[in-house]
């Protein structure tokens, strides 16, 4: 500030010696709007070419512009390292605890026939039905360290859904009739020489009197006494589907001739307990990022099954709900995935999946189950609303930034000294000059120095006629009158008065001042 305030100065010094030279009166106007830094050189940029000396002046404005953002180099930090640490209560989490929270409800006898899912049985739906979304970000229920660049969480305990599938031929594939609940063919069910829309999914022949169609119809005497019940073994056992689809495609289409175009595979539902780790960056939205390292496949003992005491809530065997829950939670995930009224519902989901899946992962309709299955883990291990027990508390690590320490960047210091060092130079040496050439007299932009010299009577008698007119319209005047500034021409060889007048009618002040030195040295 101090040196563009110091180009103003000597720029408004500089422009009574300018016009002892002789000059356009609209340099007055201009000389005057560059001590105004940059706004006002951007007002006369145009006119600027009447002066050259102005040229360095406005080079200088511009470039003294570029030194604040330079400055802030000045100062360097060199200490940006970053401390992480686990510390409660402020950053606390709750997951659903599928080792010792129950998440499914029956009621007494409690037979595990009785069982039919999940308590909450929409989430595999909206599941399969965000498939397509292909993203892992969300609102959770955290409680967000305040001053942390991010809160991360890691081992979370998670619980996922695979499929193991095997292919299977159309003539031979055996189903459950969903309307008879009877074992059927495909061939036999939809038909050899009609056209069907698939994907379709069924359950398959191992699941004959296992459907949540039967489960729907069995009834229990509420006052049966027994534990165990080894007659239920055959209601009991692995989740298995057929899927129908065109070549594999998770898209919709219609197959003429289901003979020779369908693709057919035998899929099993499989659990397991992996780990996940989600991370906060200051959104307030957090992304998990599980994962399928050391995962261990949840082994269902369908004997232990059988006995409603293991079944009951007060069971407290260590990691006791595991098994039963990832059971239960199959039972609802298959029968999203079966029940007849969800054929459209699978075919449109499908579709959307199949359109915004990446391009390195096979669009097969499998994976769309998948990426289901997944879209449904996430859920019900983070965002599903509890109940009654509380959720597993977790502890996030948070990181925080350490104190930034600075330093005195010294060569970018020289190089910020340096580029002062010539607008500095220029305004000093310019203001000198124009001291030296006024006699040490200062009238830099003093509106009353301009009015005490004035013009002469023929200079003002060319802006006769102006006096109510703007400053454009006097601007314009001015560029085509041309005016000397120096002392009125006396024929006595008095001072004369100083003023802008006529090349004939003054004389240079320097040229005054000599001619007084020399009588008195005489």
């Amino acid at each position: 500030m101090g040196i563009m305030g110091g180009i103003g100065y000597a720029i408004s010094e500089y422009k009574w010696v300018r016009f002892q030279n002789g000059g356009q009166l609209s340099l007055l106007d201009v000389y005057d709007a560059c001590t105004r830094d940059f706004g006002g050189v951007i007002r006369v940029l145009l006119s600027i070419r009447m002066d050259t000396i102005l040229i360095p002046a406005v080079i200088f404005q511009i470039g003294l512009i570029a030194l604040g953002p330079a400055a802030q180099e000045i100062l360097a930090d060199y200490n940006e390292t970053v401390t992480c640490y686990v510390e409660p209560p402020l950053r606390t989490f709750q997951v659903k605890d599928f080792h010792r929270e129950r998440w499914y409800l029956i009621p007494v006898p409690r037979r595990i026939a009785q069982l039919k899912g999940i308590k909450l049985d929409y989430i595999p739906q909206i599941g399969f039905g965000s498939a397509s979304s292909n993203t892992s970000r969300g609102f959770l229920t955290y409680r967000y360290g305040i001053g942390s660049i991010n809160v991360t969480w890691h081992d979370m305990p998670t619980m996922r859904t695979d499929i193991d599938c095997v292919t299977d031929s159309y003539a031979n594939a055996r189903i459950i009739d969903d309307q008879t609940l009877n074992v059927s063919t495909l061939r036999d069910y939809l038909g050899a020489d009609q056209p069907i829309d698939v994907p379709r999914i069924f359950y398959a022949e191992s699941m004959y009197n296992r459907t949540h169609y039967d489960r729907e119809r069995l009834v229990f005497d509420v006052l049966d006494t027994p534990n165990y019940h080894p007659e239920d073994r055959p209601l009991v056992g692995e989740q298995t589907v057929v899927i129908v689809t065109k070549g594999g495609q998770a898209i919709s289409s219609t197959l003429n001739n289901p003979e020779e175009e369908a693709t057919v595979e035998q899929c099993t539902l499989r659990s397991y307990v992996s780990n996940s780790t989600m991370t906060e960056s200051g959104t307030f939205t957090a992304e998990i990022h599980p994962t399928w390292e050391n995962k261990q496949l949840i082994e269902i003992n369908y004997d232990d099954l059988l006995n409603a005491t293991y079944m009951g809530p007060r069971h407290f065997a260590e990691d006791k709900r595991v098994m039963d829950n990832a059971y239960a939670y199959q039972l609802s995930l298959i029968a999203t995935m079966t029940d007849r009224n969800n054929t459209k519902f699978h075919q449109e989901a499908a579709d959307r999946w199949a359109l915004a899946v990446p391009d390195n992962v096979e669009n097969a309709f499998t994976n769309y189950i998948r990426d289901g299955f997944y879209r449904s883990d996430l859920l019900m291990t983070f965002y599903a609303p509890d109940e009654q027990i509380p959720s597993r508390i977790l502890l996030g690590e948070a990181c925080f930034a350490d104190d930034i320490t600075y330093d005195l960047n010294q060569s970018a210091y020289l190089g910020l000294s340096l580029a002062s060092i010539f607008p500095l130079s220029w305004w000093i040496v310019l203001w000198i000059i124009s001291l030296y050439q006024t006699n040490g007299i200062s009238r830099g932009n003093s509106q009353i120095a301009l009015m005490a010299t004035g013009l002469t009577h023929s200079v003002s008698h060319q802006f006769k006629g102006f006096s109510h007119t703007g400053q454009a319209q006097l601007f314009n005047r001015a560029s085509k009158v041309k005016a000397w500034f120096g002392e009125i021409r006396r024929s006595d060889g008095r001072r004369g008065h100083v003023a802008f007048s006529l090349e004939d009618e003054i004389q240079p002040l320097r040229v005054r001042n000599q001619h007084h030195d020399d009588e008195a040295a005489a």
